[in-house]
């Protein structure tokens, strides 16, 4: 059957790009193609939310002077003869043709899929000259290249215009850019200050003013990525599986109502095979729920099926979608295909590596629904047994967390009689914590102390300090102690990337404190096994502020 329009373009919505306009979350790309299209959402989004505003204004503007309430644009952005009505030209391609050296700046960022700091100040850079050039050329009654572009396009004579009404008038027209401007060299400060690490949605955001993200979803083909478990309990019985891809929402006919695919099990050692026809109409043996932006389902074998299997039977998956084929074996699912076992089996621990009081999955087969029947064991570095919490239990999977004191060895897993035993990694977790002098006095200078262990100490009227390191998860005491503060006065900072916890304790104060005695000041942290990002809500004052406070002493 032929594709409709309406399929080929509910086909775009089946994978899930997040642009935090314009500012990207994710990977690095590397296919062409999604390079291409990426970049291209970035300009558009560039000159929707960041350009167009101060230029629409302008519009406003000279469409009450006209006496219409036609600015020569229409609402999809085409810009039209006056005399005719007719498009003539996409303002998106006026922007492009009159600020080569932006969308330069961005074909350079885009040219390693990723587009670092460096590359978004370049682009910041760029825009911000052209923004102010176009507000100097109208109070300098000579328009700058955009503005002329548009307005000529359009047939309105722009710089006579400017010539024919008042100053104030200019001013008021000059005034468009001035919001814009402000906020473009807030983003340019903030990308002077991060790192590549940085989530740079702040910056972005601020650019744009907007409350959520934007999200843009692409076709980019149907694939099979990852099926869980891999390993399956030969018993007679529906039995489901998560599979995760790309592509794999259901789609709408031409009445609205979802497209399925029809999913194919075949058994590589026998040549049994199975077809699933998906209706989803409340029955769990041909359901087909999706979870996580439709990157997730869950589906069920059916126990006819699961009945022909051997324990060295090795089943593909393969969905099909209208012209659209994904196989587990062709395209390197993992696993290319799912085994199977009896007994109590463990196929798999994820995450893994993982932290202390992290929460795992074990994946096997064998396991009890009722939680306190699966007993599981960790190691301490005595090779002491270290029991775990079961969270949840099914037949194929264990949610546990990581006990205090497990070391990397053997996980081990016992039901009843029965035994298996794998191996795991515990990881210790970073931090990253940044410490200094607050004062308006550069003169004093701290030591860091960890649960009594010295890390770091400062210079004398040091302003800051950053200092990364690897440590166990869970609660620390951390000692701030003065080696110099001269005048009986301590002022300091300290504050921690975001997987840190402060429990107890002052982060930022001044402390006047008896001669002869040695300041300290101690916090209560916990560190998560989370990402690690920045210090955050570091509460200092920048040396600039600094100097300008010690005049105003003065």
């Amino acid at each position: 059957m032929a594709t409709t329009v309406l399929q080929m373009l509910f086909r775009l919505l089946n994978c899930l790009v997040e642009v935090i306009t314009p500012g990207m979350n994710g990977e690095q790309l590397t296919d062409p193609s999604k390079i291409k299209t990426t970049k291209d959402l970035f300009r558009r989004n560039l000159i929707d939310r960041a350009i167009w505003p101060s230029f629409s204004y302008l519009a406003e503007i000279i469409a009450d002077k006209r006496k219409k309430n036609d600015p020569g644009i229409d609402p999809r952005g085409y810009v039209r003869d006056p005399s005719n009505g007719q498009v003539i030209e996409h303002i998106t391609d006026i922007f492009i043709r009159t600020m080569p050296n932006v969308f330069d700046a961005i074909d350079d960022g885009f040219a390693d899929g990723h587009l670092s700091v460096e590359d978004q100040k370049d682009i910041i850079n760029e825009l911000q000259k052209i923004l102010e050039a176009e507000r100097k050329g109208i109070l300098d009654l000579k328009p700058g290249p955009v503005a002329t572009a548009i307005y000529s396009v359009s047939g309105f004579d722009m710089k006579g215009f400017l010539s024919a009404v008042t100053a104030k008038v200019r001013e008021e027209i000059a005034e468009a850019f001035i919001p814009g401007l402000g906020v473009i060299l807030k983003v340019y400060d903030f990308l002077a200050t991060v790192s590549n690490g940085i989530n740079l949605a702040e910056a972005w955001y601020d650019l744009f003013n907007l409350n959520t993200k934007y999200e843009f979803r692409i076709n980019w083909g149907l694939k099979l990525l990852e099926m869980s478990p891999a390993v399956l309990s030969n018993k007679p019985q529906m039995t489901p599986i998560e599979i995760k891809g790309i592509g794999i929402c259901p789609r709408p006919n031409l009445l609205d109502d979802p497209i399925y695919p029809i999913i194919y099990f075949k058994d590589k050692l026998t040549g049994e095979d199975v077809t699933l026809e998906i209706k989803n109409r409340g029955s769990l043996d041909d359901s087909y729920v999706t979870r996580n932006n439709c990157t997730e389902v869950t589906v069920f074998i059916p126990a006819s099926f699961m009945a022909l299997m051997k324990l060295d039977s090795q089943v593909t998956v393969e969905f099909v979608f209208e012209d659209e084929v994904a196989n587990s074996e062709t395209q390197n699912t993992s696993p290319n295909y799912l085994t199977f076992g009896d007994g109590l089996m463990i196929s798999k621990v994820s995450p893994n590596p993982t932290f202390i009081d992290a929460v795992i999955d074990i994946e096997g087969i064998g396991f009890s629904y009722i939680n306190n029947e699966n007993i599981v064991t960790f190691f301490d570095k005595f090779n002491n047994e270290v029991r775990a919490t079961v969270i949840s239990s099914s037949e194929q999977i264990l949610t546990v967390k990581v006990p205090t004191g497990a070391v990397s060895g053997d996980l081990k897993v016992n039901v009843k009689e029965l035994e298996a035993v794998t191996s795991i990694e515990i990881s210790q977790t970073e931090m990253i914590f940044t410490f200094g002098d607050n004062g308006n006095l550069e003169d004093d200078s701290f030591q860091v102390k960890i649960d009594g262990n010295q890390i770091d100490e400062s210079l004398a009227g040091e302003r800051e300090r950053t200092k990364k390191l690897t440590i166990q998860p869970g609660e620390k005491r951390v000692k701030l102690i003065g080696i110099t503060v001269p005048d009986q006065r301590a002022t300091y900072f300290i504050c921690f990337s975001n997987n840190v916890d402060v429990l107890s304790g002052i982060t930022s104060q001044k402390v006047d404190f008896p001669e002869g005695e040695q300041f300290e000041v101690e916090l209560v942290i916990k560190v998560n096994s989370d990402s690690v990002s920045a210090p955050v809500n570091c509460n200092y004052h920048s040396l600039q502020s600094k100097n300008i406070q010690r005049l105003n002493v003065d």
